[in-house]
């Protein structure tokens, strides 16, 4: 569907790639169209509640993610009962296979503009998604700069401070950085 999507968007600007349609395809504003039928196709094929609401928490992950992961997002407050036959519920289309118990949200459901979610429940979310990329060893600067992301999410804006100011320390401290990021 994004693909043709894309072609549908790049097609009506004459083929033409200007900055302004570059920037519109790299940033997913060609695919607004399909944010309504795809809520639409959310509440059709997902008429349980609890089990969108697990969907909303995992599509903050924006990349792949485990089973614990799922119970650990479930169990937040206001806590998902049976997340494990939820996540099996939403297998295929809505959420694929990333590898031996890893997981990744179809990018339909990703790229929507909106959560869903409460805002206590979407901080909460950041939150967790923050304290597991700070505890990855060795920290990278993609993770560090995900993780300083979702602190600012979660509101948590010291944390999000002190983890970019260590962060770059640590870089000028370091006489040849190990990655090109």
């Amino acid at each position: 569907l994004l693909l043709t999507e894309a072609v549908r968007f790049l097609e009506a600007k004459g083929w033409v790639i200007s900055t302004q349609t570059f920037q519109e395809v790299v940033s997913g504003k060609y695919a607004i169209n399909l944010d309504v039928p795809t809520q639409d196709d959310l509440l059709r094929t997902i008429p349980d509640p609890d089990t969108r609401e697990l969907l909303y928490r995992l599509r903050i992950a924006g990349g792949s993610f485990s089973g614990e992961n799922v119970r650990e997002l479930a169990a937040l407050p206001k806590p998902v009962e049976h997340s494990a036959e939820r996540l099996t519920s939403l297998l295929g289309l809505w959420i694929q296979r990333d590898g031996h118990d890893r997981y990744v949200v179809s990018p339909l459901v990703s790229r929507l503009s909106d959560s869903n979610l409460s805002r206590e429940t979407e901080k909460q979310v950041h939150h967790y998604l923050a304290s597991i990329l700070v505890r990855e060893r060795p920290m990278t600067a993609l993770t560090a700069a995900q993780a300083v992301h979702h602190y600012v999410a979660a509101d948590l804006y010291q944390n999000a401070a002190s983890l970019l100011l260590s962060s770059l320390l640590a870089y000028l401290k370091t006489k040849k950085p190990k990655d090109d990021f």
